[in-house]
């Protein structure tokens, strides 16, 4: 998903946070945020 945004020579910046629910035993949800700057 950030390499889709990323491509686009105007975008200077960009994050992304993939969220899921219920990936551990215990946990409500696991999240992953990533961020790229030009």
């Amino acid at each position: 998903v950030l390499d889709i945004a990323r491509e686009h020579h105007w975008v200077t910046y960009a994050e992304v946070e993939i969220d899921k629910l219920h990936a551990l035993r215990y946990a409500d949800s696991v999240s992953m945020t990533l961020s790229w700057q030009r």
